[in-house]
C-alpha cells in the first residue's frame, strides 16, 4: 500500500485508533522506502527547534502530512518537469504574471491546461504520483499549493532568465526548518543550509501566503479578490495589496516626506514664535488652533500616512529574523549576531501594519495595512560566490556576507485622526507574514479621550475642539478590548506608541526639516499627517 494511502487511513480513522493501532501503523510507515519515512512521534518542531539540533536527514524534515505531500508532489513535479517542455514554459509563464505581485505559480490555476498530446497538468502530475487520488489529497491538505521561480543573486536565475530547456532542482519550504531539503534534476537528495543560497535553476513547493484558503481558514467571507470557487473550495487574497486587480491608495505627489508649509508652521508656532507655549502641532493641523484661537472645528484636509520605514540596529539580524521559517517564537527571539537565515525560498516580504486605536464609542478599531515589499527595497544585500562539487561538474553557491538596511517608502494613508471620535494615542504593530491562516486575538489598550468639544456660534454653530491640548475639562482614560483578525504565523517585528500630542517636526538642519520617527525596536518608521485635499 502507499505510504500517502496509508497517511491518509490514519488521518480518517484516528478516533477509533488505540495506542496498539497507532504502533502499527508506524511500523507500516517505517517498512515505507526511505523517501516515505516518518517520524512524527519522535521527532517534532519544537524539538529540532528549541534544541537548535542540526538535522540533516533528508526524510527528517518532512514530520507533517502536509509536508509529506509536499515532497511527494515535489518528486512528482521534477519528473513531469523531465517529461514536459510545455509544463516548463506554463510555469515560466505564468510566474512571470505575478498573479499576486510575487513570482508565485498556483497549483490550482494551472492544473487544468493542457500540455502534450491533450494532457493536462492535473493527469501528468497524477501519473508520476501515484494517481489522481493520491494528488486530490495532496490538494486537500495544500490548497494553496505553490510553485515558486525565485529570483537569485547576481542574476544567476529568475523566471525571466530561466532558460526552459533547463530543468529545475525542486526545493521544498516546510515553515519549520530553516534548512531547505531540495531534489536535484538527477533526483537526488539534498539539504541547503538555511545561510546558503543556490546559484543554479531551482523551483520551490510551498504553500502560498498570500491566499486564504476555505480549508484552512473559517472566516473566508472577510476576504476579498476571489480566485477559486466551486462548492468545495474557495481561495482568497489574504488583502488587497496582493492583488493586481486593486490599486493601493498613496499620495502620488510624494517620493520623500513632505515638507507641508502648514506642518512646519505648527513647528514655528509651538517651537519658536512661542517657546513658553508647549501646544500641540496636531491641535494646529487638524483643528486650525492657535494660542489665540484656541477653538476650532476638525479639518478633512489631512490625514496621517505611514511614511518612510528603515531596519535599525543590526540590519543582518533584522534581516535574518524575517527570513526565520521554523515558525517558532523560540528561534526568533535568540538569535545570536552570527546566525544568518535567507529567504530566497520567499521572495517579498508580506509586510503587515496594524494601528490599534480606541473609539469614543467604546469600539476599537484595528487597521490593518498590506504592502508586497521586496528584500532589496529594505537591505543593501552582498554576496560570496562559491562552487561546489565534483571535479568536472561544479554548481553555483552564494553565501550573504554583508547586509545593510535602507529607507524604504511605504506611503500609505491610514486615517483622519478626530480627537472626537478616537484616543490620543495609537498602538502601531509590525509584522512579517508566514502563514495566510488567521486566528481571532483579543489586544488590550489603555487610551486617555479628549473631552473638550462643543457647539459653537462663531463656526456657525459646528461642534469645535475647544482649547489647546485637552482644555480646561477632565480627560477621560479608558481600557478596551478588542477582538481582531490576525494571522496565524508571522514575525513579530515589535511595537510603538504613537501619541496625538507628539510633535510632528522636531527641528532643522540647514534647510532640511526633521520629522519624527517611532521605534519598535526592529524598525523605525515616521508617522504624520498629509494634506489630502
Amino acid at each position: 500500500m502507499n505510504c500517502l494511502n496509508i497517511l491518509e487511513m490514519k488521518n480518517y480513522r484516528k478516533f477509533t485508533i488505540g495506542i496498539i493501532g497507532t504502533s502499527l501503523l508506524s511500523l507500516g510507515l517505517y517498512s515505507c522506502n526511505n523517501d516515505d519515512v516518518v517520524e512524527q512521534e519522535t521527532y517534532t518542531d519544537k524539538q529540532y527547534a528549541s534544541k537548535g539540533d542540526e538535522v540533516k536527514d533528508f526524510d527528517r524534515y518532512f514530520v507533517r502530512i502536509d509536508n509529506i505531500y509536499k515532497k511527494e508532489f515535489a518528486f512528482a513535479l521534477l519528473n513531469s518537469l523531465k517529461e514536459s517542455k510545455q509544463l516548463r514554459e506554463i510555469i515560466k509563464r505564468e510566474a512571470l504574471k505575478m498573479f499576486n505581485k510575487d513570482y508565485d505559480v498556483l497549483y490550482y490555476l494551472i492544473k487544468d491546461m493542457r500540455i502534450e498530446d491533450g494532457k493536462t497538468v492535473d493527469d501528468l502530475i497524477s501519473k508520476h504520483i501515484g494517481g489522481k487520488d493520491i494528488l486530490d489529497k495532496v490538494l486537500l491538505e495544500n490548497p494553496t499549493l505553490t510553485i515558486f521561480v525565485p529570483e537569485l543573486p547576481m542574476e544567476s536565475f529568475s523566471a525571466e532568465r530561466w532558460n526552459i530547456n533547463e530543468i529545475p532542482a525542486i526545493a521544498v519550504k516546510t515553515n519549520q526548518f530553516n534548512d531547505i531539503p531540495l531534489i536535484t534534476p538527477e533526483g537526488e537528495k539534498e539539504v541547503m543550509p538555511a545561510e546558503n543560497i543556490p546559484g543554479f535553476p531551482v523551483l520551490v513547493i510551498k504553500d502560498n501566503e498570500r491566499i486564504v484558503s476555505s480549508v484552512k481558514s473559517s472566516n473566508i467571507g472577510r476576504f476579498k479578490g476571489q480566485i477559486i470557487y466551486d462548492k468545495e473550495l474557495i481561495l482568497r487574497f489574504l488583502d488587497d495589496a496582493f492583488n493586481p486587480g486593486v490599486i493601493m491608495p498613496s499620495n502620488p505627489a510624494r517620493t520623500t516626506t513632505v515638507n507641508d508649509s502648514k506642518v512646519t508652521s505648527a513647528y514655528n508656532i509651538y517651537n519658536v514664535n512661542n517657546p513658553q507655549i508647549n501646544g500641540w502641532h496636531r491641535d494646529y493641523i487638524y483643528y486650525n488652533i492657535k494660542p489665540n484661537t484656541p477653538n476650532g472645528p476638525f479639518s478633512y484636509k489631512y490625514k496621517e500616512y505611514l511614511g518612510t520605514i528603515e531596519a535599525e540596529g543590526n540590519a543582518k539580524q533584522v534581516y535574518t529574523r524575517m527570513s526565520d521559517q521554523s515558525g517558532d517564537p523560540y528561534i526568533n527571539e535568540h538569535l545570536s549576531g552570527d546566525t544568518t537565515f535567507t529567504n530566497w525560498t520567499d521572495g517579498q516580504y508580506d509586510l503587515s501594519f496594524a494601528f490599534l486605536i480606541n473609539g469614543k464609542n467604546g469600539v476599537g478599531e484595528s487597521l490593518t495595512i498590506m504592502r508586497s515589499v521586496a528584500p532589496t527595497d529594505l537591505f543593501v544585500l552582498e554576496y560570496r560566490h562559491y562552487t561546489k562539487g565534483h571535479a568536472f561538474w561544479k554548481k553555483n553557491y552564494y553565501d550573504l556576507v554583508s547586509v545593510k538596511s535602507k529607507p524604504y517608502l511605504v506611503d500609505t494613508e491610514v486615517l483622519n485622526w478626530d480627537l472626537e471620535a478616537y484616543s490620543a494615542s495609537i498602538r502601531a504593530e509590525i509584522e512579517e507574514i508566514d502563514n495566510p491562516e488567521t486566528v481571532t486575538v483579543t489586544k488590550t489598550l489603555t487610551s486617555e479621550f479628549a473631552t473638550n468639544f462643543g457647539v459653537d456660534a462663531s463656526f456657525g454653530n459646528e461642534n469645535v475642539k475647544v482649547g489647546l491640548k485637552f482644555g480646561m475639562s477632565t480627560k477621560d482614560t479608558s481600557t478596551q478590548t478588542n477582538s481582531v483578525v490576525a494571522t496565524k504565523i508571522s514575525d513579530k517585528l515589535g511595537q510603538a506608541i504613537i501619541n496625538f500630542q507628539d510633535n510632528v517636526v522636531i527641528g532643522k538642519t540647514g534647510s532640511n526639516w526633521n520629522y519624527r520617527t517611532y521605534s519598535t525596536g526592529t524598525f523605525r518608521f515616521n508617522f504624520q499627517p498629509v494634506r489630502v485635499q
